[in-house]
């Protein structure tokens, strides 16, 4: 069924034949206009291909706009966006990129703190997949409390999780 198809592509073929490909996964970007390109061509993407009904490559696309909040920097911007300007912080009440990109005095932020930026992969170091990805609790900046006040709280994987299933939903 489409759920199926969705799902392998989403795994076996974004994760699987394409692991090493930085624009499936949003690895290897630094500049917020070429990572606001690639996540729009993704979720457009994602629509069209649903559409004319080739859920195998809807799903790799899904797996790309998934990836943009556990691979860049987003949660850890808008966290302490949120907290210097007094917002909630509940991993309920992340906005979207899609909704993000809409509030200039928060994209304004994101350039003030050098832009978007994703891992390296493969690579080591600082701005490394690594130490940037969210892609488990087990990882090192996945693991770590989205809420620094709150350390017993949501982890930034937790959150990059919450604000990807309130996108694909």
């Amino acid at each position: 069924g489409v759920i199926k198809k969705l799902e392998f592509g989403a795994s076996v073929i974004a994760d699987g034949l394409n692991v090493f490909n930085g624009s499936v996964h949003l690895d290897n970007m630094a500049g917020t206009s070429s990572i606001v390109s690639l996540y729009n061509a993704a979720k457009s993407a994602f629509t069209t291909q649903m559409r004319e009904e080739n859920y195998v490559v809807a799903g790799v696309a899904l797996h790309t706009v998934a990836d943009f909040y556990s691979h860049s920097n987003y949660i850890d911007l808008y966290s302490e966006y949120a907290d210097k300007n007094g917002l909630s912080m509940d991993i309920d009440d992340i906005p979207t990129f899609s909704a993000a990109m809409n509030d200039k005095k928060f994209m304004k932020f994101v350039e003030k703190r050098g832009g978007l930026k994703t891992g390296i992969f493969p690579g080591k170091g600082e701005r490394s997949h690594k130490e940037i990805n969210m892609d488990s609790n087990d990882s090192s900046n996945g693991g770590s409390p989205y809420n620094e006040k709150n350390p017993t709280g949501p982890t930034k994987h937790e959150a990059a999780r919450r604000v990807a299933q309130k996108e694909l939903n």
